[in-house]
């Protein structure tokens, strides 16, 4: 694992000139999944590279214990998101640590970079291929790790609710600007937003902002991310919620490629940034308690959220840090 950790950091970089088999996936996923573009892919690989060191992994490993035990070994189906660059990654990651069988479907290629990681892991360590199983499926497997994204949450909660399966993916995070905060900071909140196009639960969908919140500064320093808007599937989403807003007559602020709808709901389509205005702290501390089973995480500057990142570390997150923090591995042990 350390090894593809040092191979992904050096592939993060890319030679123009290089042809590679990485180099040629990264410039040519995106024809098989639109979302998957090369800046985020480069990124996702540069991130999973420092999550893959060694002082990573040896305090995963600490963290659990029971990695010492013997235990039956599983057959585990992995069914992932895969419209983020390397999705599945934790996953495959935890089936292999726990010494199980990982089963998954590369379905009309979407799933080509994770399948590239796997041919990467059997190459340092030839043992992988006897755990390491594509397109294979078995019928009833011993368990089920599983993504649904909101519109076949309630197909897959139906479906593997009554197997041995853990199903995540109804998070969002949540910024909270800091009256202090400046261009600089929004600039970082800017990453955490647009990374991913906000599909991965530990993307920043919705802002709890103070009274006179500078909207002009906030959309100045996002300009840089104005790209985005090129690729027709974010720009059809954009679109979309901008004419479905303007034909309701819900007020909203827009810049060319973002749209600030203030709302209390917390799950918010691409394109979109919800907010909320807040009078006290007290007040927004309430209001993420109240919705704690829904968010991911917290992402702010203020010293009062404790166990808050950073403005910009949004998808900084380690290895032992899970969406909707259902443990994988404990799982899996």
């Amino acid at each position: 694992m350390i090894d593809l950790g040092q191979l992904l950091l050096e592939y993060s970089t890319i030679n123009e000139a290089a042809s590679t088999q990485f180099d040629l996936l990264v410039k040519t996923q995106h024809t098989y999944n639109s979302w998957l573009i090369e800046p985020f892919v480069l990124k996702a690989a540069k991130q999973w590279g420092m999550r893959l060191s060694s002082n990573s992994l040896h305090e995963l490993i600490s963290r659990y214990p029971a990695l010492k035990k013997n235990r039956t070994v599983m057959n585990v189906v992995v069914i992932s998101e895969e419209n983020i660059p390397f999705a599945g990654m934790q996953d495959l990651i935890m089936v292999l640590l726990a010494g199980h069988h990982f089963f998954a479907k590369n379905a009309d290629h979407r799933n080509n970079l994770l399948q590239f990681i796997t041919d990467l892991l059997i190459s340092i360590e030839s043992e992988f291929s006897e755990y390491i199983h594509w397109n294979n499926v078995p019928k009833e497997a011993d368990a089920y790790l599983v993504h649904a994204r909101p519109e076949n949450e309630a197909t897959f909660a139906s479906y593997f609710g009554t197997r041995n399966s853990l199903i995540r993916g109804k998070r969002i995070s949540v910024g909270i600007v800091s009256p202090d905060d400046n261009a600089a900071v929004f600039k970082q909140f800017g990453e955490d937003i647009f990374t991913f196009w906000g599909l991965s639960p530990f993307c920043v969908r919705k802002i709890f902002i103070p009274a006179k919140f500078p909207f002009n500064l906030f959309f100045e320093s996002i300009d840089e991310f104005a790209y985005l808007y090129q690729h027709n599937r974010y720009a059809n989403n954009y679109d979309y919620h901008k004419s479905v807003f303007m034909m309701d007559r819900i007020p909203f602020y827009d810049n060319g490629f973002l749209i600030l709808r203030e709302s209390s709901e917390l799950h918010v389509p691409p394109g979109c940034l919800y907010y909320e205005f807040y009078d006290t702290i007290d007040d927004v501390i309430s209001k993420t308690k109240t919705s704690a089973s829904e968010i991911q995480q917290v992402i702010t500057n203020l010293s009062e959220f404790s166990m808050a990142v950073k403005p910009g570390d949004a998808h900084n997150y380690k290895l032992w840090e899970y969406a909707d923090h259902k443990d994988t591995l404990g799982f899996l042990l």
